[in-house]
Formats: C-alpha cells, sequence, structure tokens
C-alpha cells in the first residue's frame, strides 16, 4: 500500500482559501476543463511520501508517527499563493503554497531520521504544499491562475499529523487516515514581571 504523513487541515482556517476556490470552481466549468478538486476532509500538507509499504511496517510507522509528532510543539504556516505541478503553462496539480519554516523543516528531517529503516530511495528538495486540484487533461493555467498567484491566505495552526493510505480510483487518488498524532501543545512564551 502507498502511505505518507501529512499535516492534517481544517479548511475553516483559512476562509479566504474557500472563497478563491468557489471562484476556482466556476472558471472551471465556464473553461469546460475536467478537475477534480480536494474534497475539504482531504486536505492535508505531506511531510514524507513513503511510497509502496509492506502491511508489516504499518505498526513501525504508526509508532514513528508517535515518537516525531512528540518530539514537536503545535505552529502556525502563512499560505499563500496559488501555483502549478509541473509548470502554469503545462499544469496537471493545482495547489497553494505553505510557509517553509524551521518548525516544518525539523518536522520533515525527524521523520527522515527515524525512516531510515524503510531503504527508500531519498526525496527531491522539500516544496510544502496544499494540493487543491488535479486536472485530468493538462492545460495553461497561467491566467486562470493570476489573480490569486501573490494572494495571502491567512495562517493556519498544525496541530495534528495522519498517517495516510493513498489509493488510485480511477483517474485521482483517494486518501484514507489510517492513524493521527498530536503534535506537543504550543509553548506559552513566559510573561515579564517587569511593570512598564
Amino acid at each position: 500500500m502507498r502511505l505518507f504523513y501529512a499535516l492534517k487541515i481544517d479548511l475553516e482556517d483559512v476562509p479566504e482559501i474557500k472563497n478563491s476556490l468557489r471562484k476556482l470552481k466556476k472558471d472551471a466549468v465556464a473553461k469546460e476543463w475536467e478537475f477534480k478538486f480536494t474534497p475539504p476532509e482531504n486536505l492535508h500538507i505531506t511531510l514524507n511520501f513513503l511510497g509502496d509499504v509492506n502491511d508489516s511496517d504499518v505498526k513501525k510507522l504508526c509508532e514513528v508517527g508517535q515518537t516525531v509528532a512528540a518530539l514537536h510543539p503545535s505552529f502556525s504556516l502563512k499560505i499563500s499563493g496559488f501555483d502549478a505541478f509541473p509548470e502554469l503553462q503545462h499544469a496537471r496539480v493545482i495547489w497553494a503554497g505553505v510557509q517553509n519554516k524551521k518548525n516544518l523543516q525539523a518536522l520533515y528531517e525527524d521523520f527522515e531520521k527515524e525512516l531510515s529503516f524503510l531503504n527508500r530511495a531519498p526525496e527531491n528538495a522539500y516544496v510544502p504544499h496544499l494540493t487543491l486540484a488535479r486536472l485530468r487533461n493538462p492545460h495553461s493555467v497561467k491566467n486562470f491562475l493570476s489573480p490569486f498567484l501573490r494572494k495571502s491566505f491567512g495562517s493556519i495552526e498544525c496541530k495534528e499529523i495522519g498517517l495516510y493510505k493513498s489509493e488510485l480510483r480511477g483517474l485521482y487518488p483517494h486518501y484514507e487516515l489510517i492513524q493521527s498524532f498530536n503534535l506537543k501543545p504550543a509553548e506559552e512564551k513566559p510573561v515579564s514581571d517587569q511593570v512598564f
């Protein structure tokens, strides 16, 4: 089975994305493009894609998820700009940019260390993103996305990691949560004793 770790996202935290997605859906219908928009409950920021994994490794992967999550406090990430893979002129996937801050990199790197037992090939450079939609056929989406290329959508709170199973159903993947792991509560900053 194909598995990956991801930060779980609640679309209610980013109402600006909801509004922008409504406009994108309307424009996609007008263009008669075949889109598959990510269902809100499946929105996530992939941390580590594991590829095909033996059923016998799932228990160990759940332990890894618990171990790594327990080391990291929850944190916020800014979401901004829509873009496309592999490129705007020949797009197959529409995504929103995710701030690549130290907390996120540390989480990614700790998973990479813990996953060495899988003997998998190293990933390319980590590009955090939020997949919003997939196109059945590639299209140039430069003009389609131009109103959103530099738009700021606000911040999301990252409190929970999921281990997901990915299955191809027809032309598009379907995600199933296997287990979730809570990050530590964010550390509160000490209040100064000084009186101003």
